[in-house]
């Protein structure tokens, strides 16, 4: 069969979801070899080609290429279609589409979005395309309970096809090297994420404000991520508390010099309010690196025994697994073998082979009503 593949998010410098499509698009190339694939998008990715893989170049601004995209479905003859990131994609496909959910926190986190205008925007079409949609796979089990809480979808055309730590980028310098470019301490906790409020970044200063001053002194708080909306609270957190030493924002880091905050950070903070999945958690526990995350949404699915889980409204709670992580090196020590542990239940191939099941199926169950039609 043809299968086609949304890969507009695909590009040099990748979101989540651009991520979470290049990893699966190169797991189900690696395991299927029976059918062809036609990827859609604006610009041919660096993936491996083959004589079953063809890149289709979309056409067209401001919403024009989704009219491109009806068209050269049907031109090519694609059996099914994968949507990973748009839900007007479902409603503009004119073939049986799978649509990946990854994160509905637009919708009823609060923390998580400026506009209602794109909130209406986003809750009427999803709502539209989870109908339409022949089949839906969800990355994590709180994610399909939300989409059948609050949009009415069955849960029997729900698949979970969990996510998977992303492919490891090799340190081009070294870490020695990356951790003198930033001057990194020999201790420091570290958050990896867009600074932003959903993911909680000022309790997580209020919580290191509490921390004791000989400890803050010696193990400063490293942000790392590009700024969102709404971040002027950080700001006002960082100046309320005087810590403007021992506080320090990196901004972005290329995916090259990433790992080496993770090899060289004492501690993973990432209490986040709402997340669809929670990669970063899982990311930072691959490096065996001691993880506090939060009790809600998704994350005590994916961080398991893994990570020390703290309610996201008590900074209380949260500096003091700061504290106990930091002061208690035995604890630092097992949440390194528990995490790498847990990282082990996560597979791209697994997520792939389930991800081809569900197209499958779709194609099987559309071809027999073809035949009932008949």
């Amino acid at each position: 069969m043809i299968i086609g593949i949304d890969i507009r998010e695909i590009r040099p410098t990748m979101a989540g979801k651009g991520r979470l499509t290049d990893e699966l698009v190169r797991a189900l190339l690696t395991i299927d070899s029976n059918n062809t694939y036609y990827l859609f998008g604006f610009n041919k990715p660096a993936l491996a080609y083959s004589s079953r893989v063809r890149f289709i170049q979309l056409q067209g601004k401001y919403g024009l290429w989704l009219l491109d995209l009806r068209k050269k479905i049907k031109k090519y003859k694609v059996d099914v279609f994968l949507s990973p990131t748009s839900y007007l994609v479902v409603l503009f496909s004119p073939v049986p589409t799978v649509m990946i959910v990854s994160d509905l926190a637009v919708f009823i986190e609060k923390h998580a979005h400026p506009t209602l205008k794109v909130k209406v925007i986003e809750k009427t079409t999803f709502k539209l395309a989870a109908r339409k949609a022949r089949s839906i796979t969800a990355v994590s089990e709180y994610t399909k309970y939300t989409i059948t809480k609050y949009f009415g979808i069955s849960p029997s055309k729900i698949t979970v096809t969990p996510l998977a730590v992303m492919t490891k980028k090799t340190l081009v310098t070294g870490q020695k090297i990356v951790a003198k470019r930033y001057k990194l301490p020999a201790r420091f906790i570290l958050f990896v994420g867009t600074l932003e409020p959903r993911k909680n970044i000022e309790n997580v200063i209020e919580a290191y404000a509490h921390l004791p001053s000989a400890l803050r002194s010696v193990v400063p708080l490293v942000l790392v991520g590009q700024r969102g909306w709404n971040t002027q609270g950080i700001d006002e957190k960082i100046k309320k508390y005087h810590l403007e030493n021992t506080i320090r924002e990196i901004g972005f880091v290329s995916d090259g010099d990433l790992p080496a905050f993770y090899e060289c950070a004492t501690v993973f903070c990432y209490p986040s309010w709402f997340e669809g999945f929670g990669l970063p958690v899982l990311e930072a526990m691959s490096y065996g690196l001691p993880t506090i995350t939060s009790n809600v949404t998704s994350l005590p699915e994916v961080a398991g025994d893994g990570a020390l889980c703290v309610d996201p409204a008590k900074p209380r709670a949260i500096g003091d697994a700061l504290n106990r992580l930091l002061t208690d090196a035995k604890l630092r020590d097992t949440l390194r073998t528990k995490g790498k542990a847990r990282v082990k239940q996560f597979s791209w191939e697994v997520t792939a082979r389930q991800t081809l099941s569900v197209l499958e199926l779709v194609v099987l169950k559309a071809s027999k009503d073809i035949q009932t039609e008949m």
